[in-house]
């Protein structure tokens, strides 16, 4: 009888099929996270693509205000002939082959300085250009940065330099992501049109 029983049949009969039914969906769960979840090579191009973004602005808003502003002229003076093969290893080592053949580069050499061209940004972050400067106390360097901007309203980039010390100053957001207006305001002081 079951009034002797810890619990009535009924009772037990409910707890092993609740008991099964919840093994049943935890395994249901599993099954279909590895089925309809990524596959592996998804992922990794997923992990790629972060490392190529990181690899990308790593480059951009390190090592080249780092070289400009610490090499005692060194990146500036081998920028006259062009991208230096030891940058361009050192684009792809950092970032990929793709990425270092894809620079260009642009002298102005009546303002002493020079405008790296890169590959257009995919991603918010990633630089449009970059301009080293050479002034009376040492070296410049701004870049022209990819903002994002969901709506496609308003600004689209953000200006920045970095002065003497390493310091990344911002000079706010930009409505425009174009060379000649970006040229236009850091060396000859025309402010973009509003």
């Amino acid at each position: 009888m079951w009034y002797f029983d810890a619990s009535p049949p009924i009772l037990t009969d409910y707890m092993k099929n609740i008991r099964h039914a919840s093994i049943c969906l935890i395994t249901i769960a599993i099954l279909s996270a590895r089925v309809f979840g990524e596959s592996p090579s998804a992922q990794s191009e997923k992990n790629a693509a972060t490392d190529r973004h990181e690899g990308i602005c790593y480059f951009q808003h390190q090592i080249l205000p780092t070289r400009t502003l610490n090499s005692n002229g060194r990146l500036f003076s081998d920028l006259a002939t062009g991208i230096p093969a030891w940058l361009a290893k050192e684009a792809e080592r950092i970032v990929d082959e793709e990425f270092a053949k894809a620079l260009e580069l642009k002298a102005y050499s009546e303002q002493d300085a020079y405008v790296i061209i890169f590959p257009e940004p995919d991603r918010a972050n990633e630089c449009y250009f970059s301009l080293l400067k050479k002034e009376a106390d040492g070296f410049r360097y701004y870049v022209l940065e990819k903002r994002m901007n969901p709506f496609h309203i308003g600004e689209s980039s953000n200006l920045y330099t970095w002065d003497k010390n390493g310091n990344q100053v911002n000079f706010g957001l930009r409505k425009y992501s174009d060379l000649k207006t970006f040229i236009d305001e850091v060396l000859y002081d025309k402010s973009p049109e509003a």
